[in-house]
């Protein structure tokens, strides 16, 4: 199989000078044999709905199964072309990376969205999730503790290379960008824990609120961006300090109020993946 070796086709293939060999292999579904959603390579006429649909050397062209020039990377393909995960030459479709949204939008799960709707550090995602590259994702000891389709890293469930073509997938899913999909029109076609994005169903990935209004927080603490926050009307460090040890910084926030901050909330090294190495993720508003 042919990874394309620039370009973010995957979640471990953000960086455009990331080594191919450091990505985890595909992990198949039990999907059984392949079926007619794949195109034989020698065929011309079998019907598609995504490039994933199709053999490799062929993309989906207005629903059947065109021959494609094949690549290694980008710069293989023609202008508007970009090399996929089959190694083929296909037009863009969704996000691949950061560099293909607007500014102040990250790419997550294959969608741009406002960096400003996205977790920027654990204590957005509740107790039982951690943010990783703006997406609060389930915690994990191991690969066990993760559904069909993503793999323990960092401590968390994070999306796993599982497919070249949709015959790798169950019934009903196509492969899209290495990952199982379901199609779907709004959020009810999807399962539990999933939202229709981009007309797939992907895990919900958004910021989990502790809390929607003051009187769901201790008295005196206000709710704040959905989590209950201690205030410094000083404006010293120290009131906050004497509130809780984790507690470092007074800062004005964009809403106007001074709150206290902890360390990785007043000064993190990073917003989004884009602000680390090449190979590191943004985890908890530090670079891994």
């Amino acid at each position: 199989m042919i990874l394309a070796t620039t370009g973010c086709h995957t979640y471990y293939g953000c960086d455009e000078d990331h080594d191919d060999d450091d990505r985890p292999p595909v992990t198949r579904r039990d999907a059984g044999p392949p079926d007619a959603r794949v195109a034989d390579p020698d065929a011309g006429d079998a019907s598609c709905v995504v490039d994933g649909d199709c053999a490799p050397g062929r993309r989906c062209d207005e629903g059947v199964c065109s021959p494609a020039d094949r690549c290694e990377s980008d710069g293989d393909c023609d202008a508007g072309l970009v090399c996929d995960h089959r190694g083929t030459c296909v037009p863009p479709s969704g996000c691949r990376g950061n560099a293909d949204c607007d500014t102040g939008e990250v790419c997550v799960e294959g969608a741009c969205r406002p960096v400003d709707d996205t977790c920027a550090n654990d204590l957005e995602c509740g107790p039982d999730h951690g943010c990783i590259d703006n997406a609060c994702r389930p915690r994990c000891d191991d690969a066990t503790d993760c559904d069909a389709g993503f793999e323990c890293s960092s401590g968390l469930c994070v999306p796993a290379d599982e497919c070249e073509t949709s015959a790798e997938c169950p019934d009903g899913e196509h492969c899209v960008d290495t990952r199982c999909v379901a199609p779907c029109t709004d959020d009810a076609a999807c399962a539990p824990g999933e939202i229709c994005t981009a007309g797939w169903c992907r895990p919900d990935v958004s910021p989990r609120p502790f809390c929607t209004s003051d009187a769901d927080c201790a008295a005196g603490h206000p709710c704040v961006d959905g989590l209950c926050r201690t205030t410094c009307e000083s404006g010293t460090d120290e009131e906050c300090q004497r509130a809780d040890v984790h507690l470092v910084t007074c800062a004005t926030t964009r809403t106007g109020l001074r709150l206290c901050l902890t360390h990785r909330e007043a000064s993190p090294e990073c917003v989004t993946r884009s602000d680390c190495d090449a190979g590191e993720a943004c985890v908890d508003a530090t670079c891994r």
